[in-house]
């Protein structure tokens, strides 16, 4: 449509088009006081929905206003169906009134002519929009204050996060909608109640204040639908991290360079933890070195332009077999005086109240021997249970967090195997982070001590748990029987387990699973490093990427468990810790547990936390923050820290 109204810029429309903006300000400062700096996507989000919000009900519900109060008197016969409301002797609309709204609309219709009159389409569209897009936009705004608030508990964060992806989504659709349903008639009409002549009309007017409502909300459904495929997807694989690696603690075994401190057993300990500081773990390097630093196809384990090694290795059972993990040898502890912890602890719940803090403070710095010494000596000195004690004055995740603390790593893990095979169903994700990649040290001592302590098999208990092809997967690992790291690799051995791999999987109807889960159990971390790199070499793939397209379910997240682990076990940490707090609510008890798990060894545990900035591009312990409150907040930050 041609123009007929040229653009002033008086003190009227300066004023409508201040107005216009003035929500943008007011917006912005809501979103910075109440969502924190570290979440800059839900400050965004909440920006827009406290915009969107204001614009609803204030400028939107004045229109409404207008169509429905303002209006001239005309002689009957001069107005033409339909009557608005039924009133034949009247003409509704803003152009009608004489109040600031009025002025509002009619300087919004010279560029739109129908927002001018009681346009019933137009109306209709309104209605939905101040009615019911307004207050769920604030209630979107609402849900992104829960979800962040450091008050919140952490339920109530999951609860926040459940309802917000749904109702986002639905509210971005309904903007979409409603936008082109108000300009789809003028496109098929050539434009004809819009003024598309004038430059500041078109595209400010128009183009600018409309497409608003186009752009951010396929940006809100591009947001939530990563949120929904995060919530149900596996987790994907990693490229080789750029920082040195050091295998993990009570996920995946040490490396046969790994020495135990020299902790005799004691059950009175005579020094203060003081005057002793958790003592250093050293790691040798591997055969193989870092992940992804091979040599040359065929040098397998060798350095690059050095001799391989020798085509026919010794035998498994002439390897040195690896020693346990710190904290898998019953009975050890560490030396040193752990009379005024035991104090400490015993005064934080003695009496009405229970002092959080310095539980929090006293038993999460602790390593796996001072953790044990510490529970000896509260027996010994206060006679009491520590266990029993803290139990009885916590509740909630921080009971979780700290009952996992005091168990010490073994018995945490033999309750944790308990747990995940007791009851209806079976918690794979528990069962995986026990069993899979630990050495075979680890291995006999979880399956012993949980004997003991259930007079039950775990082999029995997770063979009757399992079925079909992953009961034959951990039936293999519960047997406790890989290749020690010690072992040297034998180059044909590798190249004969890469062929089996590929042909067990790769065009066949269906998988020969009962091989590939026997070279990924049987084998050692050295030996899965240069199957994966003898893999990529021959077949030009990823060993990863082919067990993703192979394989689903339980089957599929414990072989790349067992593979990353062998690869990059900070990376494989730093993932599965993004898998507990990514998607639509905080899985907690997956976050205690896995946090627990990594903090026992303070070098992987900056590990984890360069690789976990490295992938994710923001920092563990902010992340854990904004996802956790209160004293299980300070519990886990403490871990981390």
């Amino acid at each position: 449509m041609s123009s007929v109204v040229p653009f002033t810029l008086d003190l009227q429309t300066s004023l409508c088009i201040g107005f216009a903006l003035s929500f943008m300000p007011i917006a912005y400062i809501l979103s910075t006081s109440l969502i924190p700096s570290t979440s800059t996507r839900n400050r965004i989000l909440f920006f827009w929905h406290a915009y969107d919000a204001m614009t609803h009900i204030f400028i939107e519900g004045s229109f409404l206003y207008e169509c429905f109060t303002s209006y001239i008197t005309i002689p009957a016969g001069l107005s033409r169906e339909p009557f608005f409301l039924g009133f034949k002797d009247r003409l509704y609309g803003a152009a009608y009134g004489t109040g600031p709204s009025s002025r509002l609309w009619q300087e919004y219709a010279k560029a739109d002519h129908r927002w001018a009159t009681a346009d019933a389409t137009v109306i209709s569209l309104e209605l939905l929009t101040v009615f019911l897009g307004g207050p769920a936009a604030i209630y979107v705004c609402y849900l992104l204050w829960k979800s962040s608030s450091s008050r919140a508990t952490a339920s109530s964060k999951g609860s926040a996060k459940a309802k917000l992806w749904l109702v986002a989504p639905a509210l971005a659709t309904a903007e979409l909608y409603g936008g082109f349903m108000t300009f789809a008639p003028e496109w098929l009409t050539d434009s004809a109640q819009l003024e598309t002549g004038n430059p500041v009309y078109m595209w400010f007017y128009l183009f600018f204040f409309n497409t608003l409502w186009v752009f951010i909300p396929l940006w809100v459904l591009w947001v939530a639908a990563g949120e929904v495929r995060a919530a149900f997807a596996p987790p994907h694989g990693y490229p080789q991290p750029p920082y040195p690696q050091q295998p993990g603690f009570g996920g995946p075994p040490p490396p046969q360079g790994f020495h135990q401190p020299p902790y005799p057993p004691q059950q009175h300990p005579q020094q203060h933890p003081s005057s002793h500081p958790p003592p250093q773990r050293f790691y040798h390097q591997d055969q193989f070195g870092p992940p992804g630093q091979f040599g040359p196809p065929g040098n397998f384990g060798g350095p690059v332009g050095g001799p391989p090694f020798p085509p026919h290795g010794p035998p498994m059972g002439q390897a040195p077999p690896s020693m346990p993990s710190l904290g898998y040898v019953p009975g050890q502890v560490a030396p040193g005086d752990f009379r005024g912890e035991a104090d400490l602890l015993r005064k934080a719940m003695k009496g009405f109240g229970t002092d959080e803090k310095t539980l929090i403070q006293v038993l999460s710095k602790l390593d796996p021997l001072q953790m044990a010494a510490l529970r000896s000596t509260y027996t010994n000195h206060i006679r009491r249970d520590l266990y029993k004690d803290v139990k009885s004055e916590t509740g909630g995740y921080l009971r979780q967090g700290l009952l996992a603390i005091i168990e010490g790593p073994l018995m945490h893990d033999v309750t944790s195997a308990r747990d995940a095979v007791q009851g209806i169903g079976t918690k794979e994700w528990l069962l995986n982070d026990v069993l899979l990649g630990r050495s075979n040290a680890d291995l006999r001592a979880i399956k012993t001590a949980y004997d003991q302590t259930f007079r039950r098999s775990l082999q029995k208990d997770v063979e009757d748990d399992l079925s079909f092809k992953t009961l034959t997967l951990f039936s293999t690992i519960l047997r406790a029987s890989r290749n020690e790291e010690s072992a040297p690799i034998n180059p044909q051995t590798i190249e004969a387990e890469v062929r089996s791999l590929h042909g067990s999987t790769a065009g066949r109807a269906v998988n020969h699973v009962e091989e590939v889960c026997g070279i990924l159990a049987r084998s050692s971390d050295n030996e899965i490093r240069a199957i994966n790199h003898a893999f990529s070499t021959r077949y030009h793939a990823s060993l990863e990427k082919h067990i993703e397209k192979e394989f689903s379910g339980h089957m599929q997240v414990a072989l790349l468990q067992m593979l990353r682990t062998a690869l990059d076990p900070a990376m494989r940490d730093a993932d599965l810790l993004e898998d507990c707090m990514k998607g639509m609510g905080t899985k907690d008890e997956m976050l205690v547990v896995r946090v627990v798990r990594v903090h026992w060894n303070r070098d992987h545990l900056d590990q984890v936390k360069r690789a976990y900035r490295h992938k994710y591009k923001k920092d563990l312990i902010d992340r854990v923050r904004g996802e956790t409150s209160g004293d299980y907040q300070r519990l886990m930050i403490a871990m981390l820290e």
